[in-house]
């Protein structure tokens, strides 16, 4: 079969370089620079968050060449054959092909790759599938465990099974055919390690190893942070946070200058803060060398222990509290700030709100009461979920994942995000409004337990009632907004809550003080 024959099955993505960085894909990160000068595209099933922009749409030499296939199209009489034939072709000496394929024809895939002269020795694990893929795993017992028990908010079944089933599977092989969701790696015999550019950072002679990818989408931002594990480890020696998104991103907070810059009061308030080893870059995006933090998810510890919830929240409320009375800087609430926490954001949500112009207005009478109050601005966190607070053995906190991060901000919008999602992760995130009923509005499970904490951190703050429930209003509306920019419309569970405040705005001063 002529490679040309094989065009019309070939999704080929095509884009315009362009002065600014461009957007990584998280299969880049594999290749030995880090990223990619030309990808290629065979195949109909890629998923959209893994797609690369591409600058030709010819089959030229590459060094990320992707194999995505359907069924259909590896039933195709010939096509997978051909295609493989053409993307070993083209592969640059440094190059990857990589290959999505429906598990029947895995074996098959393998086959041919070997046949042109490819070596085919790492799968990666797609979790929790394809479509997700926000965790980019190599397939074998040391890495799943450590992302089952470690990273992924997993839950008790799954955690048993890593420590089952992959402790007895020590085939990457074996594995392999279990995982509905796995990618496979080829490459020339000769070519530089994958991941050559991370294990030399900080370390020009070190010998790679191998590493997971956990990428993710937050408002316009998307990063991914790479879990460095030498040859040999269980265990990581470092993190790599990685800018993947293209020129917003230089419009956004540096993370290592937010950890430097906030780290030191945050663990000198009681809480572990991973410490930046190398401030670096690839192709024009940031990347941060840091520690990583030993510890379980606080999500999955919640989940496993439910009725732990008010001695957890306690334990990060005397943590904030410390935290909040060193940063605190005290200042008069003036109009810019009504308008950029409730005013602005209202008025973006305002579409998707029932009497969103109702809630504006009574937001903006309500609070120009308030204007003139003095109140103090702490810096914040900024998303302070369950799976980025960890515990360790001695029941200390770690909090990763710094990139929201804020100094003179709103007080008191750390607890009641963090409450709300401690909530949530007790039943596994199945529900966000329901988990936030439980912690505020009266009758809930955890109201009681909660207000009580709520109104000590405003009694060592000096927070009025009204300047509290301008905090609460403006936590809802803040989270709601950050999850509209990534999100589609079915998964907006903070708008769901911010819909919820809105119905109820008269009686969420008495949800704080009753």
């Amino acid at each position: 079969m002529d490679k040309h024959q094989v065009r019309p099955l070939i999704h080929r993505v095509v884009g315009k370089a362009g002065p600014n960085p461009r957007r990584i894909s998280p299969l880049e990160l594999l290749l030995p620079n880090g990223f990619a000068k030309r990808s290629v595209v065979f195949g109909s099933n890629l998923p959209k968050r893994l797609l690369p922009e591409c600058y030709t749409t010819n089959v030229e030499p590459a060094d990320l060449a992707l194999l995505a296939p359907t069924a259909t199209e590896c039933r195709s009489s010939g096509w997978l054959k051909e295609a493989v034939r053409v993307l070993a072709g083209s592969l640059e000496p440094d190059g990857i092909l990589y290959a999505l394929a429906p598990r029947p024809f895995r074996p098959t895939l393998k086959r041919l790759m070997r046949d042109h002269g490819l070596l085919t020795g790492l799968h990666m694990a797609h979790l929790p599938n394809f479509a997700s893929s926000r965790y980019l795993v190599p397939v074998s017992p040391v890495n799943m465990h450590y992302t089952l028990t470690n990273l992924l908010f997993a839950g008790n079944l799954k955690q048993w099974l890593a420590t089952s089933t992959f402790g007895f599977l020590k085939s990457q092989e074996l594995i392999s055919t279990i995982l509905p969701f796995v990618g496979l790696v080829a490459r020339h015999s000769d070519a530089r390690p994958l991941l050559d550019w991370l294990f030399k950072l900080g370390n020009e002679s070190g010998s790679a190893g191998n590493a997971i990818i956990r990428s993710r989408l937050r408002a316009e931002k998307e990063t991914a942070v790479i879990f460095r594990f030498p040859k040999g480890s269980a265990l990581p020696d470092a993190a790599a946070k990685v800018s993947l998104a293209g020129p917003l991103v230089a419009k956004t907070p540096h993370e290592a200058a937010v950890m430097t810059r906030f780290g030191s009061s945050a663990r000198s308030a009681g809480a572990q803060v991973p410490k930046v080893f190398l401030d670096h870059h690839i192709a024009e995006h940031s990347v941060v060398l840091q520690t990583v933090l030993d510890g379980r998810s606080a999500a999955d510890l919640l989940l496993s222990q439910s009725k732990s919830l008010p001695v957890f929240m306690e334990h990060i409320s005397q943590w904030l509290d410390r935290w909040n009375r060193a940063t605190a800087a005290v200042k008069p609430l003036d109009s810019a700030r009504l308008e950029r926490e409730l005013i602005a954001p209202v008025k973006f949500l305002d579409p998707y709100i029932k009497e969103g112009r109702e809630y504006r207005e009574w937001l903006t009478t309500r609070f120009k009461a308030a204007l003139g109050t003095v109140m103090p601005f702490v810096v914040v966190h900024g998303d302070l979920s369950m799976t980025n607070v960890l515990i360790n053995k001695e029941k200390k906190i770690g909090i990763i994942d710094w990139e929201a991060s804020a100094c003179n901000a709103l007080p008191l919008s750390d607890f009641f995000y963090a409450a709300a999602d401690a909530a949530a992760a007790v039943h596994g995130y199945v529900e966000r409004l329901q988990a936030f009923q439980t912690c505020f509005v009266p009758g809930g499970s955890y109201v009681e337990p909660i207000r009580a904490l709520q109104l000590k951190l405003r009694r060592s703050l000096n927070i009025s009632a009204d300047i509290a429930d301008f905090c609460f209003h403006a936590c809802w509306l803040s989270h709601a907004v950050n999850e509209s920019r990534s999100e589609p419309p079915h998964r907006r569970r903070f708008l769901e809550i911010v819909q919820f405040v809105a119905y109820h705005r008269y009686e969420t001063i008495g949800w704080l003080c009753s």
